[in-house]
């Protein structure tokens, strides 16, 4: 009975990895490129907020051709529910609104503005 164990092609298995993660990425890259379908990236249309009313309904606000418009989404349809006459001044409200990366900061820096500011109430 042979007993020794086969020798193994450390640089072989490395190489070929390299070429599989390789590959992943290069497929990766090849569907982006063809996905034919709308970037978000485009310039011609921006999704300016986005607004969760459910775990698959959204009310979103985009602006095309310059007009602002805003969709309700669902998981089976898109509808349009108001063209807005005037566009809405976004920039003020982005400011003063902070994003969850904001608070995930705050909260990482241990801010203590997510404190429980009325712990007295749980006191004997």
């Amino acid at each position: 009975m042979n007993t020794t164990a086969p020798a193994i092609d450390l640089s072989g298995m490395a190489i070929a990895l390299i070429f599989i993660i390789g590959l992943i990425f290069a497929c990766a890259w090849f569907v982006r490129r063809i996905s034919g379908g709308v970037s978000f990236n485009n310039r011609q249309i921006k999704i300016i907020t986005a607004v969760s009313l459910g775990p698959k309904e959204k009310l979103i606000l985009i602006e095309a051709g310059g007009k602002q418009m805003l969709l309700g989404v669902t998981q089976h349809q898109i509808n349009l529910l108001k063209e807005l006459d005037e566009p809405l001044d976004t920039s003020a409200s982005e400011a003063g609104t902070p994003t969850f990366s904001d608070r995930l900061k705050q909260v990482l820096k241990g801010s203590d503005q997510w404190k429980n500011t009325s712990d007295d109430t749980f006191k004997d």
